[in-house]
């Protein structure tokens, strides 16, 4: 509604639509041609099309290559640049792209961040300058001008669930003695011995889970409470899509295998080590197979319930473990 605002008022001939993954890229691209079709044209700058374009979509990544921004584009080129993900658009090298371009900006994000809430600025800038010129680059609040802390706009869980779009999450509490532990504020102990034979006592919380200390009973715990609460489809009985968060890349690789191992003993002869699925960077083609799992086809057609409803379109892999 926003781009077609500036588009038809004539605030701006051209518009960029930043994004930080491929994933999103293409969700953009899809979403703007779906609303708008052939009323504007819209395309990525990778496609070299984007010339007579009234919505151009980019990666930062995409920009930053080569300092593509400055070679392809001059400053004036957009006369509203929005970022999506704007607290990731802020950090680092991304924001030489955010800030080259002097048109209207609008961030979108989930997470805003409010660097400077609590901080004494005064007593910083005496004492530390660099880290208050951090605090202040960071801050989504200070860059699109919402220094009050609250944003221009905003559209939380309560006001989702109440129009209809959105529902309320509900907590399965599942743990094992260790993860009680680790999710104490005392942590979980135990004896280690370092190189030099010295005993002493190591300390891990939850923020160490899968990353530093690792448990192969809370993740079957998880993945047992997973397939006994899912929530099944409600045509043929098989288990329902799943999204399943993991901590780490290796972390998904573990909970795939658990999952698969035991979807095979729960439902015998319906799986082959395809009900779950990893789908990070590390994965071949994985680009696709998050548009396949989308499109309920990821590991091919289900045959759960292929006696009973033969004509039933749904895809095999049923949980996507990713991070």
């Amino acid at each position: 509604a926003v781009c077609k605002l500036f588009l038809k008022t004539g605030n701006t001939k051209r518009i960029l639509f930043l994004v930080d993954r491929i994933e999103l890229e293409d969700q953009a691209v899809k979403a703007f041609k779906g609303i708008y079709g052939e009323d504007y044209f819209v395309n990525t700058v990778k496609s070299g099309k984007w010339q007579n374009c009234q919505i151009v979509v980019s990666t930062v990544q995409t920009l930053l290559a080569g300092d593509k921004y400055r070679e392809l584009f001059s400053q004036i080129d957009f006369e509203l640049v929005i970022s999506d993900e704007a607290h990731r658009s802020l950090g680092g090298n991304s924001r030489a792209v955010f800030e080259y371009f002097i048109g209207y900006k609008l961030g979108l994000t989930a997470t805003p961040r409010d660097y400077l809430k609590g901080v004494d600025s005064q007593e910083l800038e005496k004492n530390n300058p660099k880290a208050l010129e951090l605090r202040n680059l960071r801050d989504t609040y200070k860059t699109f001008g919402c220094e009050d802390g609250e944003p221009t706009y905003k559209y939380d869980l309560k006001a989702g669930v109440a129009a209809g779009f959105l529902i309320n999450p509900f907590v399965v509490d599942a743990r094992t003695e260790i993860t009680t532990e680790l999710l104490s504020e005392e942590g979980y102990a135990v004896d280690v011995v370092d190189e030099e034979d010295n005993e002493g006592e190591q300390v891990f919380g939850s923020r160490h889970f899968e990353r530093t200390f690792f448990n192969e009973d809370t993740n079957r715990v998880f993945c047992e409470t997973v397939l006994s609460q899912g929530k099944l489809d409600p045509i043929t009985g098989e288990f329902g899509k799943t999204l399943i968060f993991c901590v780490s890349q290796n972390h998904a690789a573990k909970v795939v295998n658990m999952l698969n191992i035991l979807a095979m003993q729960k439902w015998e002869g319906k799986y082959n080590s395809d009900f779950a699925m990893q789908v990070t960077s590390s994965v071949a083609a994985a680009q696709d197979m998050i548009k396949d799992f989308s499109a309920n086809r990821l590991g091919g057609k289900s045959q759960f319930a292929e006696s009973t409803h033969p004509d039933y379109e749904t895809g095999k892999t049923r949980v996507c473990v990713t991070v």
